[in-house]
C-alpha cells in the first residue's frame, strides 16, 4: 500500500477526513450488506482502492460507535425497558472460578447508587445442570463498604439458557465517581434437597408432656421450649447440623409441628421443613397449609412452624412428620472480585417538609438514575405504611408513573414516630422499567403536591 499513484493518495486523505455519525455508518453497512446479492462491477483500480478504503473504513468506524450494552436490560426487565443513551456504562469483565464464570456486564453509577447487571455461565458454555445462586452480594469502594442498603431485584433462570442474569442495586453514603469499585460476588452454590423422609416420633407422647393450647393468632415460639422434646429422634442428613423437634401445639384451626433448626442468620448450610404428615389410618400425606421462621435462644436457633388446618389433637397418634431438609451445595470456592471505575451521574437529594394523609410525613426525597425513594416518619402502627402515588414530570412535558419497590420502617425518631423508607421505580408509557437521566425532570408530584426539582 505505500506505492500509490497520486490519485489514489488524494482519495486515501479524502476518505480520512470523513466523519461519519452512527446511524449513517449503520445504514451505510446495511445498506453494503443488501447490495452483495448484485455483482460489484468496478471500471478501474482506482475504483477498486476506494472501494476497499470506504468498507474498511464503514466498517472499522462502525465497531467503535456502536456501544453494545448487555441483553441482561431486556431479560430481566422485558423488551419495553427504557435505558437512555450513554447512561450505563458497558463494562464486559469477566473473571472464572472453578469452571463458572461471572461477567460484570453493565453499571449506571450516580452519585447517591449503583445499579449493576452480572451473568453466570459454565465456563464451557453449557447450561447449568441447576439454578445457581451466589451466598452474598455487594460493593466497595476503594476497599470499604460504604452501602447503606442492597437489593437484588431480578434473578433469571432458565434451565435452556447458558447464561443467568441478575441485577443489584446499592445505595451509598458517598460519590462513588472516579473510586475503585469493587463487586465482590460469591461463593456460589446449588439449592439441594433431600429425598422425604418419613419420622417414627409419638406426637401424641410429645403433647401430653405439656399440652399447648393457644389462639389462632398467639405466637408458640417461646412456649415450645417448655415441652419435652428431647427424645424424639429426627432422620438427619449427612454430616449437616441437627435438627431436632421443635414442639407442637394446637389452635382453634387445627395443628403447628415446629423443628428447631440453625439459625437463617448464621452461616449453615441447612434448613429443614415438615412438609408434610403421613396418616397411618389412611397412608396417604397430608401436606401443610404453611410455614413460618423465627430466631429463638440468642439467635443461634431457629424455630420452623408447620400449620395443618383441620387436623386436631386427637389425630396426633397417627400422624408421622415428614421432613424435606434443604442444603447448600458449593459450585466454585470462593468469590469473584472485579474492580472498575466510573464517572457518577448526577442525582438529587432534597430535604423537604410535605405533610400526607394518615400521618405521613415526608422529610427526605432522593432523586436518581435508578429511582426515586421517600424518607419520613409516621405515627406508630403495626403496619408497613401505604405508599402515597408518585409520578415523574420531565422536561419536554411527558409524566413517568411510578411503581413501588420497596417499603418499610427502621426505628423511631426522637418524636417516638417511627421512620418508614419507601422506594420507587420509574414506569414507560408501556409499563416497563425504565431508567432516566435525572437532570431531565423537573418536578416530582407526591400526592396532590408538586415539588419543583431547581437546575
Amino acid at each position: 500500500m505505500s506505492n500509490l499513484t497520486p490519485d489514489e493518495q488524494r482519495i486515501r486523505n479524502a476518505l480520512e477526513q470523513i466523519e461519519t455519525p452512527m446511524y449513517d455508518i449503520l445504514s451505510a453497512v446495511h445498506a453494503q450488506r443488501a447490495c452483495r446479492r448484485a455483482p460489484l462491477r468496478l471500471r478501474s483500480p482506482q475504483r477498486l482502492l476506494a472501494a476497499v478504503f470506504v468498507a474498511a473504513l464503514l466498517t472499522a468506524t462502525a465497531a467503535a460507535a456502536v456501544v453494545q450494552l448487555s441483553g441482561g436490560w431486556q431479560v430481566l426487565f422485558g423488551q419495553n425497558v427504557v435505558l437512555p443513551e450513554a447512561l450505563a456504562v458497558p463494562l464486559q469483565q469477566a473473571q472464572t472460578i472453578d469452571g463458572c464464570t461471572l461477567t460484570l456486564e453493565d453499571a449506571i453509577v450516580s452519585q447517591n447508587d449503583v445499579g449493576i447487571i452480572y451473568s453466570l455461565q459454565q465456563a464451557d458454555g453449557t447450561p447449568f445442570p441447576e439454578p445457581v445462586d451466589l451466598e452474598e452480594v455487594s460493593l466497595l469502594i476503594d476497599g470499604a463498604d460504604r452501602s447503606t442498603s442492597s437489593q437484588g431485584q431480578t434473578l433469571f433462570t432458565d434451565e435452556n439458557a447458558a447464561k443467568q442474569y441478575a441485577y443489584y442495586e446499592f445505595e451509598l453514603d458517598s460519590d462513588p465517581g472516579g473510586h475503585t469499585l469493587t463487586l465482590s460476588a460469591g461463593p456460589a452454590f446449588r439449592t439441594e434437597l433431600s429425598d422425604t423422609l418419613t419420622t417414627a416420633i409419638d406426637l401424641s407422647a410429645i403433647f401430653r408432656t405439656h399440652p399447648l393450647r393457644l389462639r389462632a393468632d398467639e405466637d408458640a415460639a417461646a412456649l415450645y421450649a417448655q415441652q419435652d422434646a428431647a427424645g424424639a429422634h429426627l432422620p438427619q442428613f449427612g454430616a449437616l447440623p441437627a435438627v431436632s423437634m421443635g414442639g407442637i401445639a394446637v389452635d382453634d384451626t387445627g395443628l403447628r409441628l415446629a423443628l428447631c433448626t440453625p439459625c437463617e442468620s448464621a452461616a449453615h448450610t441447612l434448613s429443614a421443613d415438615i412438609v408434610s404428615v403421613l396418616d397411618t389410618r389412611t397412608g396417604k400425606s397430608i401436606p401443610n397449609d404453611g410455614s413460618s421462621y423465627c430466631e429463638a435462644n440468642g439467635q443461634t436457633v431457629g424455630i420452623r412452624e408447620s400449620r395443618f388446618l383441620g387436623l386436631r389433637e386427637e389425630d396426633l397418634p397417627f400422624l408421622l412428620p415428614q421432613i424435606i431438609y434443604t442444603y447448600r451445595e458449593p459450585v466454585t470456592s470462593r468469590a469473584w472480585t472485579i474492580d472498575f471505575t466510573a464517572a457518577s451521574l448526577p442525582a438529587c437529594n432534597r430535604q423537604i417538609d410535605l405533610s400526607l394523609p394518615d400521618g405521613l410525613q415526608v422529610d427526605r426525597l432522593l432523586l436518581s438514575p435508578l429511582g426515586l425513594e421517600l424518607e419520613g416518619s409516621q405515627p406508630p402502627a403495626d403496619d408497613i405504611p401505604p405508599a402515597p402515588e408518585v409520578q415523574v414530570i420531565l422536561r419536554d412535558g411527558t409524566t413517568l408513573h411510578t411503581g413501588s419497590e420497596f417499603t418499610g420502617t427502621s426505628g423511631s425518631d426522637n418524636s417516638n414516630r417511627e421512620c418508614f423508607t419507601i422506594q420507587y421505580y420509574y414506569q414507560s408509557d408501556r409499563q416497563g422499567r425504565q431508567f432516566l437521566s435525572t437532570p431531565d425532570v423537573t418536578a416530582v408530584r407526591i400526592g396532590s403536591t408538586t415539588i419543583t426539582i431547581a437546575e
